[in-house]
């Protein structure tokens, strides 16, 4: 059953009942009121629990927006409430001792930009996130967050704009990290907005104009904006979890409608000692069963084969695997998708006897071997440079040779440097290749057993720490390169709005 979120206009609350107490709700940076204003006079008598809020002082607000006296005096007259100086970062510590919101509303939220600086999208990113946590703090259990953005900014794939998934806030990321979840998102009625007295402004002076501020102009006013309602993913977790022990509807709960999808390639040695090589639905069952029940629909399906590789001198067996994670339930960010996966690799580590490739360990192979081969090519420049030197000494001992008839004689030199009385001669210092441990190593030169292939498409394996020093590893894709947990995170394309 799609569920029903309303507009702007009443957040969902139309249908709440007269006798009930007035909903509690929170607008965040309402730069001239106007939207909490419009807002207020469409609840009328349950405008009490309506607590409109700006960034701005109240005496900054007036000057900025020497129009905005009106909405003021129509928020005190419908008994709603003003808190001006408020930074939507912060609401725990603007609100201490208030009880928590069911709606918290920011519309168009965008960080001031700082000139000559570069990335302001970042910014906006930043900004969100740290909105998103302050409001689910401030949150009742079953409460939702409203965002509005421009058009084509939130970068989910229900924005009737597409942008490249960099050039967009990436607001489900922003808000998985904050633990909520996009359950819907709704183009704004522009024209029902204004009707009602809410057209937004921009924070940029502009001549001409009331109020001396810019408002939204014809062609931002043509993208329009787009509603985007999150709700916590707590509520969804629970659900699910319930419902895999038969206690609750399937369909219950928070859903997104814009879920994540995180791709992994994971490569390990396999098969050692005699263990059998597990196949995809095998590994596919030992991670389903080191994630916790409402976690395991996140694990979508078994994994797929990427790489196979056998090592020519003794056999051993190397799988690359692509692992898929996504959820409509779960505020399944970066970091959360890296947790799951990072169990999941362990658990096949202990079921199968499989051991991890690793990027550090294969880099320290690289540096040991590299070092190894200086070290024996800097021996082999000071033995013959120790040659060179005898073999100059000897060509002066025998010039300076007295003849045989000579009773003064000196005992002949020593062409190698051993002794003059026939004792042995001093062999030139030589490093041996295994002089060098590769990093990870034990002081017995016990090698780390495992090596990272950085890349699941490269056709071979990297070079392990128990292999012979130098040898080359294969030539994988550089495109695809960040291990991570036994493999490397990765993101395949937008998938979910998620590039």
């Amino acid at each position: 059953m799609v569920r029903a979120f309303g507009t702007l206009l009443d957040l969902g609350l139309a249908g709440r009942a007269v006798a009930a107490p007035p909903a509690r709700i929170l607008v965040c940076g309402d730069a001239d009121c106007s939207y909490s204003s419009a807002l207020a006079q469409r609840l009328g008598t349950a405008a009490s629990g309506l607590c409109a809020t700006t960034y701005e002082p109240e005496d900054g607000l007036l000057q900025r927006y020497p129009y905005a006296t009106d909405a003021l005096e129509t928020l005190r007259r419908l008994g709603a409430r003003l808190r001006c100086g408020v930074d939507a970062r912060q609401l725990p510590a603007h609100f201490p001792d208030e009880e928590p919101w069911e709606r918290v509303v920011f519309n168009l939220p965008q960080a001031p930009p700082l000139p000559g600086a570069r990335n302001q999208i970042q910014r906006h990113r930043a900004l969100l996130h740290e909105f998103c946590v302050s409001a689910q703090e401030q949150l009742t259990e079953d409460g939702q967050v409203w965002i509005t953005l421009l058009t084509g900014q939130g970068g989910t794939p229900l924005d009737p704009i597409q942008r490249s998934h960099g050039d967009t806030w990436q607001l489900q990321h922003e808000a998985a990290r904050a633990g909520l979840l996009v359950s819907a998102v709704m183009v704004a009625d522009v024209e029902a907005l204004a009707m009602a007295g809410y057209v937004p402004t921009g924070r940029r002076p502009k001549d001409g104009v009331e109020g001396g501020v810019s408002r939204l102009g014809s062609k931002r006013a043509g993208k329009g904006m787009v509603v985007h309602v999150l709700t916590r993913a707590e509520v969804a977790a629970v659900a699910v979890a319930a419902s895999v022990d038969g206690g609750a509807d399937a369909g219950g709960g928070n859903r997104g409608v814009a879920p994540l999808e995180w791709v992994f390639d994971n490569s390990f040695w396999l098969g050692d000692g005699g263990a059998a090589v597990p196949d995809a639905q095998q590994l596919h069952a030992t991670g389903a069963a080191a994630l916790r029940e409402a976690e395991r629909h996140a694990l979508v399906a078994p994994p797929r084969l990427t790489d196979a590789y056998e090592r020519p001198e003794d056999g051993r067996i190397a799988r690359t695997y692509r692992f898929q994670y996504s959820s409509d339930r779960l505020a399944l960010s970066r970091e959360a998708a890296l947790e799951l996966n990072g169990r999941v690799c362990a658990a096949v580590v202990a079921q199968h006897g499989a051991q991890r490739r690793t990027g550090t360990e294969e880099a320290g192979d690289a540096k040991a071997a590299a070092a190894a081969a200086a070290a024996a090519a800097a021996a082999g420049e000071e033995a013959a440079a120790v040659g060179e030197e005898a073999a100059a000494a000897s060509d002066a001992a025998v010039a300076a040779k007295p003849t045989a008839a000579s009773p003064d004689a000196p005992p002949m030199a020593v062409a190698d440097g051993g002794d003059a009385d026939g004792g042995e001669a001093t062999p030139a210092p030589t490093v041996e290749a295994s002089d060098a441990q590769p990093s990870g190593e034990a002081d017995g030169g016990a090698a780390a057993a495992a090596a990272v292939q950085e890349s699941g498409a490269g056709g071979g394996g990297a070079a392990g720490a128990d292999e012979e020093p130098g040898e080359a590893a294969p030539t994988v894709p550089t495109a695809q390169r960040e291990p991570l947990y036994g493999g490397r995170w990765r993101q395949d394309g937008p998938r979910g709005g998620v590039s």
